[in-house]
Formats: C-alpha cells, structure tokens, sequence
C-alpha cells in the first residue's frame, strides 16, 4: 500500500485501487488497515511489518496494489 502521491511506484501489471484509510490496527507481524475504496466499500487490508519507515494513519489517501498471483475469487453462491 502506498500514499496516493506515490502511486507511480506501483510495479507494472498490478492490480490497483484507490482508497482512504479509515482505520489503522497493528496486530504484531503486520498491520491491518481498513480502506475505504471509491465506490464506498470498506477493504481489509494487511501490509507485513518487514519495512521500518512511514506508516498510513486514519485519513490518509493510499493507492492499494497488489500482484495477480496473489489474488483469488470467491464463489458468491456458496456464502451469499
């Protein structure tokens, strides 16, 4: 996840989402944010807690990106 002005960072073939952060939890290993996509969906987002540096606080506008190799769909039909 990266701050909106950074967005030219994110790598060639991402995926990509524009959002705002609404709440902001670290749970040890990593931190859990909540995003507020454009449409007004709320993401659960978790970033590893492997970098030492800026975090996103509550307000921030972010740019959430990841690769398709980690992405998978959910079949609607079995939970509603």
């Amino acid at each position: 996840m990266l701050d909106a002005p950074d967005a030219a960072l994110v790598p060639e073939g991402h995926n990509v989402l524009s959002g705002r952060v609404t709440d902001v939890s670290y749970t040890g290993v990593s931190t859990q944010y909540l995003v507020e996509a454009a449409w007004g969906q709320e993401l659960i987002v978790f970033e590893q807690n492997m970098i030492v540096g800026d975090r996103c606080d509550v307000g921030d506008e972010v740019v959430v990106h990841w690769s398709p190799q980690h992405s998978f769909g959910l079949d609607v039909s079995a939970g509603g």
